[in-house]
């Protein structure tokens, strides 16, 4: 009986244990997600299409984009087995929306259609994905809490 018991305290050591690692690792890439995702969506921001200019130059601000997508694309397929499904399916939506409104606006001369389709784009990810991902990415750290 005593060997069972022993037996059962290892095993319930390892799982917390394991549990523990996987939570700080979880933990740990929401972090990065989370400021890699502010600085693409500020980048973005920057580069919107119906803005007045900025300071930088057009190719400034495409390579800002450029670097911020590539950062947050990175993080978000690197690590996807280390987080929850919901947040990779929202960072890939953002992902989409980011890259549909880098094309349009990428040569500088949308028409129309194109400006419409970006602006929605950017504004979708401003108001409703970067607030969902804060709110699922808090579910997951804070799950008494919600």
């Amino acid at each position: 009986m005593e060997t069972i018991l022993v037996d059962l305290k290892t095993l319930s050591n390892k799982e917390v244990f394991v549990h523990r690692l996987q939570f700080e690792k979880e933990f740990f890439v929401y972090s990065e997600l989370w400021r890699e995702l502010l600085i693409l969506g500020r980048a973005l921001s920057a580069f919107r299409v119906l803005r007045i200019g900025m300071g930088n130059t057009h190719e400034e601000e495409v390579q800002q984009v450029v670097e911020s997508y590539n950062e947050f694309k990175n993080r978000v397929y690197d690590h996807r087995p280390f987080y929850a499904p919901e947040i990779y399916d929202l960072a890939k939506t953002v992902l989409d929306k980011a890259w549909l409104a880098f094309q349009n606006a990428r040569d500088g001369r949308p028409n129309v259609e194109q400006t419409k389709e970006s602006e929605q784009a950017l504004t979708d990810i401003n108001n409703t994905c970067i607030p969902a991902i804060c709110v699922a990415i808090r579910k997951r750290v804070f799950p008494g809490a919600m």
